[in-house]
């Protein structure tokens, strides 16, 4: 196994830290970027568009390392001059009709910021426990773990035994007991998948074939325990057909869905309108822009926390230089780079000195305001014996968020005089 280099590790890192010294330095190399994603035709003067402001350091994405006030909106007369009465700053704004052609975006550089929007804790990282794959029904290696509102856990795992591709999922309590099964027939590998609570009910949010044949649906349906659920079972809500294989995770905080597609594309929509029949895309992006290569990296699993997304990868072994424990985070609006953390590097992961250790779990849950990462590791301990029963570890990372910046002095502003349209 090739040890991780310090050069190997911070190689993304230095990249995006160098770019923002030189935003610091010289305001001039910051380029912002407007971006209309709802188009800037007005049907009624009712509407609103959505304008993003990205800001570019060369070819970096610095936009997660500026404060929310360092995004300046700018309306501006016809006879050129500033229109006082318009003040709004973000990197997400809606416009009016009568603003078009109007506005001005320019990124003001002393609001720059040391840190990203968010950022993992690594000092508060806290090991909550570790149970075998085979306890009450629940056989095989857990894929992909929610915590739920009460303080239970549902997980999900890969059972492909007759070739039937079917997931299970289990309810497990506070201490990973397993208290009840379910199977869904042709619901695939299990990866990721979402949760819902509507009034003590525990919706799923997943896919299925429904001929296992490659086709696949984006489905909702109640977790039942003890049900095996067939593809065509009434209490399956059959949302709408996908253009392929996606990974479902579902923002319960903000009601709002991802789904990831096999080559890095992931769309982000209201749940709201993919219930009502609409795929409407709100925001876009790639996760091979981030730094992940499928060629070498074993894709894990993934979660939504609006504006934030997080992904992790990291296969079997102790992490080489080909396939490192990971997990990234970006903001899906001005799709700036927020975090690459490596686990097995930059933590100091409790209890994890297993020679096999395989990332599976990323997601978010929340405790009050607090956000926590919730990370799963599939282990065994190869050098006592090599068919070891494998053995799911549990941890928990606190998510801390920037604190905003104080307004500064307009008159010491060092201005950047570019502006986006």
């Amino acid at each position: 196994v090739q040890a991780a280099t310090p050069a190997w590790m911070e190689q993304y890192q230095n990249a995006l830290s160098k770019a923002v010294d030189e935003a610091k330095k010289d305001a001039s190399s910051i380029k912002p970027v407007a971006l209309t994603p709802d188009g800037n035709n007005f049907t009624d003067t009712t509407q609103t568009k959505r304008l993003i402001l990205q800001a570019w350091e060369g070819s970096t994405n610095i936009s997660s390392y500026i404060d929310s006030k360092g995004f300046i909106w700018r309306r501006y007369n016809t006879d050129g001059t500033v229109d006082t009465s318009y003040q709004q700053t973000g990197y997400l704004i809606n416009a009016a009709s009568n603003a078009v052609g109007t506005l001005h975006g320019t990124i003001e550089s002393d609001y720059i910021q040391d840190d990203p929007e968010i950022k993992l804790d690594t000092t508060g990282i806290s090991y909550l426990g570790v149970y075998g794959p085979d306890d009450n029904g629940a056989h095989s290696a857990t894929q992909y773990m929610a915590r739920l509102s009460n303080g239970q856990y549902l997980t999900s795992r890969a059972r492909d035994d007759s070739g039937s591709s079917d997931t299970m999922f289990a309810l497990q309590d506070s201490k990973f007991a397993v208290q009840s099964v379910m199977l869904q027939i042709h619901g695939q590998h299990g990866g990721t998948f979402g949760v819902q609570e509507v009034n003590n009910t525990v919706y799923i949010w997943n896919i299925v074939s429904l001929k296992n044949d490659g086709n696949y649906i984006l489905v909702r349906f109640p977790y039942v325990a003890g049900l095996t659920l067939q593809p065509t079972d009434k209490r399956v809500q059959q949302v709408m057909a996908l253009k392929g294989y996606g990974r479902i995770n579902y923002d319960r905080q903000h009601d709002m869905v991802s789904i990831g597609y096999n080559d890095g594309s992931t769309d982000i929509l209201k749940a709201s309108d993919l219930l009502a029949g609409n795929y409407n895309v709100l925001y876009n992006f790639n996760i091979t822009d981030y730094g992940i290569d499928f060629n070498q990296n074993t894709y894990q699993s993934e979660c939504l926390d609006f504006p934030y997304f997080y992904f992790a990868a990291g296969g079997g072994e102790a992490e080489t230089t080909n396939d490192p424990h990971k997990v990234w985070a970006l903001n899906v609006v001005h799709k700036g780079a927020e975090f690459e953390a490596y686990f097995d590097n930059d933590m100091v992961m409790p209890n994890l000195t297993d020679e096999s250790r395989e990332v599976e779990t990323c997601n978010v849950f929340y405790q009050g305001t607090q956000a926590y990462l919730l990370v799963t590791f599939n282990t065994r301990v190869l050098e006592i014996d090599p068919y070891s029963a494998e053995k799911e570890k549990v941890y928990t990372i606190p998510i801390t968020k920037r604190s905003a910046a104080s307004v500064i002095d307009k008159g010491t502003i060092n201005e950047n005089d570019s502006t986006a349209d």
